[in-house]
């Protein structure tokens, strides 16, 4: 479920610009005023470069995790799920990432 409101709020911010093109990665997040937009903005910023050090910045909790999840998942690396604050939720996000992999191998052996 938590996952489906990152996806909206980023779905959200794709549709009104904030990272449109490459040139939007140079919008300033904190100049933001709504903590809503600017954790969408970092949220974004962050896992379309990879960068689980942008995740760290999220005020809202969830939006946080999703980061750092997405972040993981991307790389397809269980070190940035270290992150996170609490041990289930480095769990979780473990699990994604190992699934994220057999997902990988089963389609470079299809």
């Amino acid at each position: 479920m938590a996952w489906k409101t990152a996806l909206a709020a980023a779905l959200a911010l794709l549709i009104s610009g904030c990272l449109a093109n490459d040139a939007s990665q140079a919008v300033d997040c904190d100049k933001l005023s709504k903590s809503g937009d600017r954790d969408g903005c970092i949220f974004n910023k962050s896992v379309s470069k990879l960068n689980v050090g942008g995740c760290v910045d999220i005020g809202d909790v969830k939006v946080k995790a999703d980061c750092i999840d997405n972040v993981s998942v991307g790389l397809r690396d269980y070190l940035p799920c270290r992150t996170h604050d609490k041990m289930p939720a480095r769990d979780r996000c473990e699990t994604k990432v190992a699934e994220a992999r057999k997902k990988m191998r089963a389609d470079e052996s299809s």
